[in-house]
């Protein structure tokens, strides 16, 4: 209930989700509305001005012209029957009618399922075809290996069409009015359906792409919960019948939603790494599920105020762990090399180390944890459970393997993190500045023993927390460290921060040279004269800024490249480079005195 002086609303689901769609749909409208009627304010022609749509093509804001822009110009849709403004109107109808056949709904089952339609019309905007089909799938899966047969009537179908039809239909609908057919073939046909059925934007021909290829990919992007996880998947054969039993109604959901986004993603030719990202949800909640049962009833500790004591000492003796065992080879927490090669590991400082991380544990337990004596009917689920956390740390030590150890003919070991997020998988990793394959040795042993422990029943509750810790010193470090260090190569950034730190004004452009990774038009705000290939062009251009008074010039290119700038060149004043292969193995930067 929210009071506004005396008088008093009373809120609910209903209108949380109805804002949200109203935010998503109304901003659509009014953009639709623009493109037809433009506000002017000059005194000769003050007032609304209404005509049929037109834009512009090109880059503006200055950099009209540049090489490597397009000329800037006024354009016409490719369709002027179907104008925005036609188009607001139609969108309005579908949105009205979703809010008429809606206006007295408050049953939770109906809201909930037009919520999940709204995530689904959203998803559909972002990514397409699968942000919708996927959903779709799960939702019928479910429904029809459960039984709930009377659900499929209630699954406001209606009401998702109308959700489509207003929060995602109004950009494709006006994409393919402005630019026609072309819209169509690149996006639906080519980057989505051939996506799907041929192999376009393949970059990691000659891997093993079968059924493996996602087992590998989840087994990386998990870790160190991989053993624990692929445990959790297992736990939906334990329960009973998904028509009787609410619980075991929503394992078999988690469970169909993970086959169904795996085989997706498997069964398509195109795959990319992040590509299984859909399933991870669905295993999460299966491992969240075995760790509730596993945990038991009761507090984790003896009393409240004991809580953050205890989690702190828990963490400093994950953190502790991974460190001492990371010490037993050589290797860095940061991934820095001394001459080249990983500093050599310290047996003294990994007994330490461990020997502290164990006893703060140790020390956690007698002095923060509560005591739990599972009972007689426990202790047969209970003693499965140890074995399966036993055959758990089998994964873990397998992906700890790959993440730290570099196979003859194979991607670098450190690399495979990346390659979760990035998208070409040829980009060399920068073995000149960067090894982290102690580290993760280190948080791979820490990991396998933690897991190992959660065996003992009388330790479980116990080990587990510290696992949860573990793992989030590890999350902690993949993003501080590991990607923190890692990223320079993987972008621009510090070259045109290097570059504004150099220059001495505008006067001294920014060009790039034989570059088409878009990072030189972003940081630039698309204000660098590109020069995708060289030759004449890229000579001319040269000679006509030397003549109009330019005397240094910074070009941005790859490492393997710059004999071929300063060919192109010619005699030059000064020929100076400002990145190392050490803070970018990729992109340098070279500054020219003409």
């Amino acid at each position: 209930v929210i009071r506004v002086g005396s008088r008093a609303f009373r809120l609910s689901g209903f209108h949380l989700l109805f804002a949200c769609i109203l935010l998503s749909v109304l901003p659509q409208v009014v953009y639709l509305v623009t493109r037809n009627v433009t506000l002017q304010l000059n005194w000769q022609h003050f007032g609304f001005r209404w005509h049929l749509d037109e834009f512009f093509s090109g880059s503006g804001g200055g950099n009209c012209g540049l090489p490597g822009n397009e000329d800037c110009h006024g354009a016409l849709p490719a369709n002027r029957t179907f104008q925005p403004g036609i188009a607001a109107a139609l969108w309005s109808v579908v949105l009205g009618l979703l809010l008429h056949a809606n206006r007295g709904e408050r049953r939770v089952q109906r809201l909930l399922f037009l919520a999940a339609w709204y995530c689904t019309a959203l998803s559909a905007l972002a990514k397409g075809a699968p942000g919708l089909v996927l959903p779709v799938v799960i939702v019928v899966a479910t429904l029809g290996a459960t039984r709930r047969f009377r659900d499929f009537a209630r699954a406001e179908w209606v009401g998702l069409a109308l959700l489509f039809g207003c929060v995602c239909l109004p950009w494709y609908v006006q994409m393919f009015m402005r630019h026609g057919p072309p819209f169509t073939d690149r996006l639906l046909f080519h980057d989505m359906y051939k996506r799907a059925f041929e192999h376009v934007h393949d970059t990691n021909t000659g891997d093993d792409v079968t059924f493996r290829y996602y087992v590998w990919q989840l087994g990386y992007g998990l870790f160190p919960w991989t053993g624990i996880a692929a445990l959790g998947m297992l736990g939906w054969l334990k329960f009973r019948d998904e028509a009787e039993d609410a619980e075991s109604e929503q394992m078999a959901l988690f469970a169909l939603w993970f086959v169904v986004a795996f085989a997706m993603f498997t069964i398509s030719l195109t795959k990319f790494h992040h590509y299984v990202l859909p399933a991870v949800p669905a295993i999460a909640a299966m491992t969240g599920v075995l760790l509730d049962g596993a945990f038991g009833a009761g507090e984790p500790t003896r009393a409240r105020q004991s809580l953050a004591p205890y989690l702190l000492l828990l963490t400093i003796s994950a953190g502790l762990l991974a460190y001492g065992a990371m010490r037993l080879f050589p290797g860095s927490l940061s991934g820095r090399l001394v001459a080249a090669s990983p500093p050599p590991g310290s047996l003294v400082q990994a007994v330490l180390a461990l020997g502290s991380g164990l006893g703060l544990s140790v020390l956690a337990y007698r002095r923060f944890a509560a005591r739990t004596g599972p009972s007689q009917a426990a202790n047969a689920e209970g003693a499965l459970l140890g074995v399966g956390l036993l055959a758990a740390v089998a994964p873990v030590l397998l992906c700890g393997r790959d993440l730290s150890t570099t196979f003859s003919g194979d991607i670098d070991a450190s690399a495979r993190l990346v390659h979760l997020f990035s998208y070409n998988y040829r980009r060399p990793w920068p073995t000149e500045s960067l090894n982290f394959d102690g580290i993760m040795l280190g948080f791979t042993l820490a990991s396998a023993l933690v897991t190992a422990t959660c065996v003992l029943p009388s330790l479980r509750r116990h080990a587990l927390i510290w696992f949860c810790a573990l793992a989030l010193v590890w999350s902690a470090w993949g993003l501080d460290v590991y990607l923190f260090k890692a990223a320079p190569h993987w972008g621009q950034r510090e070259t045109l921060l290097a570059y504004y730190a150099a220059r001495k004004g505008p006067d001294e452009p920014f060009v790039a040279y034989q570059m088409n990774w878009k990072g030189e038009n972003f940081y630039t705000g698309n204000h660098v004269p590109a020069f995708v290939s060289s030759g004449a062009k890229f000579k001319t251009w040269v000679a006509e800024q030397k003549a109009k008074g330019v005397r240094v010039m910074f070009f941005t290119t790859e490492h393997g490249r710059v004999s071929t700038l300063k060919s192109e060149l010619g005699n030059v004043r000064e020929f100076k480079t400002l990145i190392s292969k050490e803070q970018n193995n990729k992109f340098t930067l070279a500054r020219v005195e003409l």
